[in-house]
């Protein structure tokens, strides 16, 4: 679930937010994964009113970036103090129920990639230790090759056409 309001912007309105779930769970929607950040206090406590369970995503990148100007550039410095601070705002949210850690990093592909993953994993279980840690990973079978996914409690694996072949 991306942060806009589709034509409403980028901008927190919290109706527009609740009308958003209201209408994903008349089609049987019951979870969802933030993306690529963590969402707004206004989107938990309408998810928590309407028992909607929700992954809280942390990172798009880590220290290898996928755009010019992204948080790769930021991360050493900021990424704990990020993830510390997002973490003690929204665990207490009933809906929160697990953290995502990263959405298709690129760290996946590296043979030491699994130091930050369990840096990152480890700085969540410290923060809330009762929720489990995830990332969505698109690279299969290179996270489980370079021990990234076994720092992390829920694997995730996101589908991604250009890694499977069509017959």
């Amino acid at each position: 679930m991306h942060h806009d309001l589709g034509s409403l912007g980028s901008a927190v309105n919290y109706r527009a937010t609740e009308r958003q779930m209201e209408i994903m769970q008349s089609m049987g929607v019951n979870a969802l994964r933030t993306s690529h950040n963590p969402p707004s206090p206004e989107m938990l406590k309408v998810c928590d009113r309407l028992g909607i369970l929700v992954q809280v995503e942390a990172f798009d990148e880590w220290q290898i970036g996928k755009v010019i100007n992204g948080y790769n550039k930021y991360f050493d410095e900021w990424h704990e103090r990020d993830l510390r601070d997002m973490i003690r705002r929204d665990r207490n949210h009933p809906s929160v129920i697990m953290w995502s850690i990263g959405n298709e990093i690129l760290e996946q592909n590296q043979e030491d990639g699994w130091k930050l993953a369990k840096h990152l994993s480890d700085i969540c279980h410290d923060e809330d230790p009762t929720r489990p840690t995830t990332a969505g990973f698109n690279y299969y079978p290179a996270p489980f090759e370079n021990k990234l996914a076994y720092q992390i409690d829920v694997v995730g694996l996101n589908y991604w056409p250009l890694n499977y072949r069509m017959t």
